[in-house]
């Protein structure tokens, strides 16, 4: 029997450039110079740093379509482990994903600020009001994951905690808060152990998002100095400023490590919890 293998016609065919389609990306890589001066029929000199700056900011903007399509397969899946709680793994590692996508933005944030400022100046007129603070990707994003609620004085006044909810200042209800509690007082529990996993990396994508956002505005500060910024914002200014507490968007869960105590003081669940709690053992395991 002869061995059937596929067969390619080289010559006419590019698996990779049909998959990657790269003429396709790159022809969406323009100069701000060459645009500008076909719109305006004019003869700006272009600037050898454009097409850097370019690439940097169509590569964030990839990274931020990415980052929507994970977290909308996210959501999708905790729906699904209510039935199925297999799919806490998934949730965990896809989580995962969206923080090391975020680490490579933020250094491609610490890229942007090798672009001195002399060298920007060069093409800085031709870009009109664009600016990154416009992206509709990041928009899409910070709402996506629920960038709209603040946190949370205190677990024990339930009034005063309905009043924060109604004002907006809080994204988790009360009883969201303490179940999230349980979760990380008994962890070591089967049944708790991957929702632990999950809140540990809501957490850590909380602060790559800080990161990235510290990253933008410490390369912006290089770049431009206190100067305005093309989207009509204060510039640096304001990205610091979206560095701070108040655009961190799960901080109601790492601010629940206020109300932590020694596990040792924790009450011993009783014997109808811990057999909802763990899983019966395999018969190998059982004495």
């Amino acid at each position: 029997m002869h061995k059937c293998t596929p067969q390619h016609d080289d010559s006419n065919s590019n698996e990779y450039e049909q998959m990657i389609q790269p003429k396709r990306l790159l022809s969406s890589h323009s100069l701000p110079t060459a645009i500008f001066n076909e719109e305006q029929n004019a003869n700006f000199p272009s600037s050898h740093h454009e097409l850097f700056f370019i690439t940097c900011h169509q590569a964030t903007e990839l990274w931020f379509r990415q980052l929507s399509y994970e977290i909308d397969s996210t959501k999708e899946l905790f729906y699904q482990m209510l039935e199925d709680e297999r799919n806490g793994l998934n949730i965990v590692r896809r989580l995962k994903r969206c923080c090391d996508i975020l680490k490579v933005m933020s250094q491609n944030m610490t890229t942007l600020a090798t672009l001195h400022a002399t060298e920007y100046m060069e093409f800085r007129s031709v870009l009109g009001n664009g600016s990154g603070i416009q992206s509709t990707q990041f928009r899409l994003f910070e709402i996506k994951i629920g960038l709209k609620n603040r946190w949370y004085n205190t677990l024990f006044d339930i009034e005063q905690y309905q009043e924060l909810l109604d004002k907006r200042d809080r994204k988790f209800s009360l009883k969201s808060i303490k179940g999230a509690l349980a979760i990380h007082y008994y962890r070591n529990e089967t049944r708790f152990q991957i929702p632990f996993m999950i809140l540990e990396s809501l957490q850590e994508l909380d602060e790559k998002i800080v990161h990235f956002r510290s990253s933008h505005a410490a390369a912006v500060h290089r770049i431009i100095g206190s100067k305005s910024g093309l989207g009509q914002s204060s510039g640096y200014t304001y990205l610091k400023a979206t560095a701070g507490e108040k655009s961190r968007v799960f901080v109601d869960l790492i601010n629940v490590s206020s109300f932590l105590i020694e596990d040792n003081r924790l009450p011993e669940i009783s014997a109808d919890l811990d057999k909802i709690l763990n899983f019966t053992p395999l018969p190998f395991a059982q004495k």
